[in-house]
């Protein structure tokens, strides 16, 4: 299973998601980029953060995958 590490703690944790319930976080994302141009709200660091831990679920499909690239580019050019 992929971990991901804490910055604060050091540890490695275990990604929240499955195979289940990504597509309802990806969508969840993408709502709130599409709605904050800017990522103001939180800051871009931690939307990337967000994107990039749930790209590390074991199990993803590809769509899924392209889904969080696109993220990924909008947050990059916000």
């Amino acid at each position: 299973m992929k971990t991901r590490h804490d910055a604060k703690s050091g540890a490695q944790e275990e990604s929240p998601y499955t195979a289940k319930n990504l597509d309802g976080a990806i969508t969840h994302l993408e709502i709130v980029v599409a709605v904050d141009d800017n990522i103001a709200v939180f800051g871009r660091r931690y939307w990337l953060d967000r994107v990039k831990r749930i790209a590390s679920t074991p199990q993803i499909v590809p769509a899924q995958a392209q889904r969080l690239r696109h993220l990924l580019d909008q947050i990059k050019d916000a």
